[in-house]
């Protein structure tokens, strides 16, 4: 069973420079509990915000294998959420920067999720993989559109966190006034946070939808205008899995293999807003994007991908 969220007993933690929900106690547990299991070769991390015990266990058992997973770079996350969200998220920032630099000085092999997360981190001298983000096969086609009274519409997905609301807001600003289609807009959240702003009469916002199978069907295409974060952006392998013809920034594209007959990089408002006004409403499903999916996002490459592990602990 996972910690209780406590953000003050979280922020303490912080200050203190112990990131990823860790504390002094469980680094003494775990140091504990492999001084008793002297026969462990190798421990795989699958946060890199965990760089005190990286170190630990280095420092004291150096004939152990340390494996570290880096979902995105985290630093970079906080350090945008410090930008947009001010100074009380400085010492989460600061502990993340901090437990990554130990993670990278003290593991032995790195895996990163994309070429650009792997070049946005300096100070390692260990081997790295790529192995991308990958989501279980959940396709199911139909006709099915369990949103009331919309058609021919873009889709935009994604929960009420800052980057998602950055990207939210240059679409119903930038982009949706001057696209002939409507635009959906869903996620957790996000109907509370635009419940009292104006929007254009094109632009629909549902919150969290159960199951997103019916929106993602009924799409006839996905829009990702994200300007902020590190990592793949999981939406698009979602996006990809139904089918879907995307239309990104540079940004949200970071990891994903690219077929021009489905996937169309835009820089700014106007290439949004004419990639929009040129796709066919009526098609909402493109074979190429899929089999982008099935070829490198599904997990069924899992195994593939975690083989080459094998070439660093034989």
């Amino acid at each position: 069973m996972g910690k209780k969220s406590n953000k003050l007993l979280s922020l303490f933690r912080n200050i203190l420079f112990y990131s990823g929900s860790l504390s002094p106690f469980d680094i003494l547990k775990i140091i504990k509990h492999l001084k008793k299991y002297n026969d462990i070769d190798i421990i795989f991390f699958d946060v890199s915000l965990h760089g005190r015990l990286v170190k630990k266990i280095k420092v004291k058992y150096p004939e152990i294998k340390l494996i570290v997973n880096f979902h995105n770079n985290e630093s970079k996350y906080y350090f945008d959420l410090v930008k947009s969200s001010g100074l009380i998220y400085l010492p989460i920032w600061l502990s993340a920067r901090y437990n990554e630099k130990l993670s990278l000085l003290y593991s032995d092999l790195n895996i990163f999720i994309t070429e650009n997360d792997k070049k946005s981190f300096v100070g390692t001298k260990a081997p790295s993989i790529i192995i991308p983000a990958t989501l279980p096969d959940k396709f199911m086609q139909s006709n099915f559109n369990n949103i009331e009274n919309i058609d021919n519409y873009i889709l935009f997905l994604g929960s009420a966190f800052y980057n998602n609301l950055e990207g939210a807001y240059f679409l119903l600003k930038n982009i949706a006034p001057y696209v002939s289609c409507k635009v959906l807009v869903a996620g957790s959240g996000m109907k509370k946070v635009f419940s009292r702003k104006k929007i254009p009469e094109n632009v629909f916002i549902k919150d969290f939808v159960e199951d997103l199978s019916g929106i993602l069907n009924a799409a006839s295409a996905f829009v990702a205008p994200l300007f902020y974060g590190s990592g793949m952006k999981v939406k698009l392998a979602e996006a990809m899995m139904y089918g879907k013809k995307i239309i990104g920034t540079p940004l949200a594209f970071y990891g994903y293999k690219i077929d021009k007959s489905c996937c169309f990089i835009c820089n700014t408002a106007k290439e949004f807003i004419d990639e929009i006004n040129n796709t066919d409403m009526s098609k909402t499903f493109y074979e190429e994007s899929r089999n982008l999916f099935l070829n490198y996002y599904s997990s069924s490459m899992d195994y593939e991908y975690y083989s080459q592990i094998n070439n660093f602990i034989a």
